[in-house]
C-alpha cells in the first residue's frame, strides 16, 4: 500500500558535460529553481526532496534550494543509489518518484498521472511512455525495490544510476503516455546545445510562472522547425555495465 510517496530529485553541480548547470540563469531564475517550482505543482506526492552530495561544491546548490523552502538531503556523490536510499529512509517514504534536476520542463501533470497509475497497480514500476520526450516524466518504484537495489546492487553502474538494478529485477514496467507523440524532442539539459534550445523556448514561453506545458512547447517547435536541429545530434549518456 502506498502510504508516503515522495519525489526525490537527483541534483549536483559536478556535471562533466555542462558544469554548474543547476545555477545557470534561465530568464531570471536558476535551473534548479524552475525545476522545484514545477514539481511543487504536483498534487499526488507527499514530499519533495532534493538529493545532492555532501561535497563542498554543492554548498551553493543547497543554499539555492533553501530559497524555495524545499527539503534537502546530502549524501554520497558517487553512490547515487545510496543517496536515494538514505534520503528515502530519512523521510520515511514507502514509495519513490525519481526525477533528475536536468529536466527544466518536467511535467507536473504527467507525474500526477504516473502516481495515479502507480497507486492502481501492485508491485510495478511506472515510467513515462514512448510518446514522452526525455526530460518530462519520472520513474516510480517502491521503497522495498529501492532497498533491494541498495543491498544487492554491487556493480558500479548500479550505484551511479539508481534504477538499473531495479529494472533488472523488475523488467516489466507500466508506461504512462501522452495522447500525442512528442518523443522527437529532446527536452533535458545535459550539454551546451541542450541549453541553447531550452533558453530559446523559455524566452518565448516563460512569463513569470512555471506552468509551461508540452502543448505550448510543441506549438513553438512547430512554428520554429530549426529549433529541433539545435540538439537533435546529442545522445544521452548510456548506462555502462
Amino acid at each position: 500500500m502506498v502510504k508516503r510517496l515522495g519525489i526525490i530529485v537527483q541534483a549536483h553541480m559536478g556535471s562533466t558535460r555542462l558544469p554548474n548547470k543547476m545555477l545557470k540563469d534561465l530568464c531570471g531564475k536558476t535551473v534548479i529553481g524552475h525545476v522545484i517550482s514545477r514539481l511543487k505543482l504536483v498534487k499526488n506526492a507527499d514530499e519533495l526532496i532534493i538529493a545532492t552530495s555532501a561535497l563542498p561544491a554543492d554548498d551553493l546548490l543547497v543554499q539555492e534550494c533553501q530559497k524555495y523552502d524545499v527539503k534537502v538531503f546530502r549524501g554520497s556523490d558517487s553512490d547515487v543509489l545510496g543517496r536515494f536510499y538514505h534520503a528515502a529512509c530519512e523521510y520515511n517514504l514507502t514509495d519513490v518518484a525519481r526525477v533528475c534536476a536536468d529536466n527544466t520542463f518536467v511535467d507536473w501533470s504527467l507525474i500526477d498521472r504516473e502516481i495515479e497509475k502507480y497507486k492502481s497497480v501492485a508491485n510495478s514500476v511506472v515510467v513515462p511512455g514512448e510518446n514522452v520526450p526525455l526530460g518530462l516524466g519520472c520513474e516510480i518504484f517502491s521503497f522495498s525495490m529501492l532497498e533491494e537495489a541498495f543491498q544487492c546492487g554491487q556493480e558500479r553502474y548500479h550505484r551511479e544510476h539508481v534504477t538499473p538494478y531495479i529494472y533488472e529485477m523488475h523488467p516489466s514496467k507500466v508506461q504512462v503516455d501522452y495522447p500525442v507523440c512528442y518523443s522527437k524532442y529532446r527536452l533535458t539539459l545535459d550539454t551546451i546545445d541542450d541549453w541553447k534550445l531550452i533558453e530559446k523556448l523559455y524566452k518565448k514561453l516563460y512569463a513569470g510562472a512555471d506552468d509551461i506545458t508540452i502543448e505550448q512547447i510543441n506549438k513553438v517547435m512547430e512554428e520554429n522547425p530549426s529549433f529541433i536541429e539545435i540538439n537533435s545530434h546529442v545522445h544521452q549518456k548510456e548506462v555502462k555495465e
